[in-house]
């Protein structure tokens, strides 16, 4: 697997790259563990973030502040 993210993703794909659910890919975004913008065309819970080249170390280290592991 990539280490990093295309740029430009829908929270989807990225999910899919990542091996997760997009729900915790949308609360990364949300909670700014990735960058990301929201698509106002999209109305599915699924596709409403684009996720800018992420890290997967970004990502992991968003998972492990979310659980409050240290």
């Amino acid at each position: 697997m990539a280490n990093t993210l295309p740029a430009h993703v829908q929270i989807g794909d990225a999910a899919d790259l990542l091996g997760v659910p997009n729900s915790a890919v949308v609360y990364l975004v949300r909670f700014g563990k990735l960058t990301g913008e929201t698509s106002p065309e999209s109305h599915l819970p699924g596709l409403l973030y684009t996720v800018y080249g992420a890290s997967l170390e970004t990502y992991i280290s968003g998972l492990v502040d979310a659980a409050g592991i240290s």
